[in-house]
């Protein structure tokens, strides 16, 4: 069809971001780009730019769109947002050719002007948490919005003829929910495992063992993803549950549950019964951890036992970055159908 928009790149923040979970996203984005045969465009400054134009959003312009491509409305870019309340760094006249792609949609009825504001000269929003997007559906939300589900990079495909040896009992990546905390606790004290969590200090995580103590920092995904792979066990939840509130009381579920799969560990979790965790079918690869007796009929059984690589492959084949792209497809051509 001609006269419809279409997607023409991806603009990326590699070159200006390093934390964890930017490094996710590029791994997304390529693999996106890849399949979709669309480039990637780094959002950076350059010495002539700082010199010319001395305006940090104008520099990003200017480098990443390119004047000669910019005023083809109906081309447009892919932008991954990490919290959906963070400004977007592109003046309103070229937001119109922007489509953000919310990861941490965290929000309450206070915020909704301001994001509406914000994002409404965009075409439309791809939004990764069926919780965000049904609670904007349900306030009316006047943008345009879509569902677009959050994944694991294809380069993690499960091989099923490779077993990882593990080294490590137990591990905690990232925070750990507070109802486990005390489950760890208490089985730690009634059984001699080694259990691996994270700790701040001086600005900066580091792994620790409860056996060997500190064993690193694991800040690029190749080391994080080789330090799963050594743990039998894993601890997941999803944000919002037990009383965490940066997340405003949702519970999303988060790429970490895919990593924890491809790395075959064996997984206890705690997270409430929603759309999104049924969506995601957590109950099937990972049941929901709601007393000690079950904690501790988990690790018994899981300290023994290898994980079924054929579930889990078959489980992660649904969640690749590559099957995201029909989310996509299916945005912008409901948007052309859609859009006057």
């Amino acid at each position: 069809m001609k006269n419809t928009y279409e997607y023409k790149g991806i603009l990326t923040q590699r070159e200006v971001e390093s934390w964890q979970s930017w490094q996710v996203i590029f791994e997304w984005e390529d693999v996106l780009s890849e399949n979709m045969n669309i480039p990637i465009m780094s959002v950076k400054r350059k010495w002539y730019q700082r010199k010319l134009f001395g305006y940090p959003t104008l520099c990003k312009i200017f480098n990443s769109l390119r004047l000669e491509k910019i005023y083809n409305p109906k081309k447009l870019y892919i932008y991954h947002q990490i919290v959906i309340q963070s400004e977007i760094d592109f003046p309103p006249w070229l937001r119109k050719k922007i489509i953000p792609w919310i990861v941490d949609g965290f929000m309450d009825e206070s915020e909704l002007p301001c994001i509406y504001k914000r994002y409404g000269s965009c075409p439309f929003l791809l939004i990764s948490s069926i919780e965000s997007y049904n609670y904007l559906k349900s306030k009316n939300c006047p943008l345009h919005i879509y569902y677009a589900p959050l994944s694991l990079s294809d380069k993690y495909t499960i091989d099923t003829e490779i077993k990882y040896t593990k080294k490590y009992d137990l591990i905690s990546a990232g925070r750990i929910n507070p109802v486990l905390e005390e489950y760890v606790k208490r089985y730690s004290d009634e059984n001699d495992i080694n259990f691996v969590y994270s700790k701040l200090e001086n600005g900066n995580f580091y792994y620790f063992s409860t056996k060997t103590g500190r064993i690193g920092t694991f800040n690029t995904r190749e080391e994080y993803l080789a330090l799963l792979k050594q743990c039998k066990v894993a601890l997941y939840s999803t944000p919002g549950i037990d009383g965490d509130g940066r997340s405003k009381g949702m519970n999303p579920v988060t790429p970490r549950i895919f990593e924890l799969i491809a790395s075959q560990c064996h997984i206890i979790a705690r997270y409430p019964d929603t759309d999104e965790t049924r969506f995601f079918e957590l109950a099937s690869i990972a049941s929901h951890t709601d007393s000690y007796e079950r904690f501790v009929e988990l690790m018994d059984k899981y300290m023994n036992t290898d994980v079924d690589l054929i579930k889990y492959d078959n489980y992660l084949k649904k969640h690749y970055t590559s099957t995201r792209i029909k989310y996509l497809r299916e945005a912008i051509d409901e948007y052309n159908l859609n859009v006057k």
